[in-house]
């Protein structure tokens, strides 16, 4: 199987120490973190990982549309959109490709939908 490789797109810096910590117990290489939109483009674009985890609070748009334009442009990535409770987006994220993790279950959910996706599931 090839490199796996993820890159964060996460502003605040504990919710970005804990997932690049639960990342690192499941296996993928650690592409780069990015803390706001403009570096996450950028980082999505030119390094084309494997994984993109957006943190959707730090979009001035939906969060949906931005999963939408990061697809668009980085097409094999697959994106996991981490999102507050009451969001309304996990449909339309669905039908993009993307899937939704809640921020407050995302300890339990991230290593299931990575241990998925790594094992083509």
């Amino acid at each position: 199987m090839g490199e796996r490789r993820v890159l964060l797109v996460v502003g605040h810096p504990l919710l970005r120490q804990a997932i690049r910590q639960l990342l690192n117990n499941i296996g993928p290489e650690l592409l780069d973190e990015a803390t706001d939109i403009v570096d996450g483009v950028y980082l999505a674009v030119s390094q084309q990982p494997t994984f993109i985890i957006l943190d959707t609070s730090i979009v001035e748009v939906s969060g949906s549309m931005f999963g939408e334009l990061i697809h668009k442009l980085a097409p094999q990535s697959r994106i996991v959109l981490l999102v507050d409770d009451g969001h309304e987006y996990r449909e339309t994220a669905q039908e993009q490709g993307a899937i939704c993790v809640s921020k407050r279950t995302v300890a339990l959910e991230l290593p299931q939908l990575a241990h998925r996706w790594l094992c083509g599931l």
